[in-house]
């Protein structure tokens, strides 16, 4: 059904019209590797900067379409792509 636990530090967090965004710094899997960051958005704060969280999301995602000029041949092309979105289950 879509959904994945995130769980890591909230890094910001801003308000927009009836949603907030907040990032979260998620743990590195290892020592070598960088932690990743992700958005995600909820009807409410989910905390206060510094602290860690654990939340159930739901991805979603819209398709989106570009135009963008193919380097080697100079043609114009439509790139077809997603946007992908993190909705917190509240």
């Amino acid at each position: 059904n879509m959904t994945f636990l995130a769980t890591g530090r909230i890094e910001s967090a801003s308000k927009f019209q009836y949603s907030v965004t907040t990032l979260i710094k998620t743990p590195a899997p290892d020592a070598y590797s960088h932690p990743s960051t992700i958005a995600v958005r909820s009807k409410s704060r989910l905390g206060t900067v510094g602290e860690e969280v654990t939340v159930t999301c739901r991805i979603g995602g819209v398709p989106r379409t570009f135009k963008r000029v193919d380097k080697e041949t100079g043609e114009e092309v439509t790139v077809r792509t997603a946007d992908a979105y993190f909705n917190v289950i509240e």
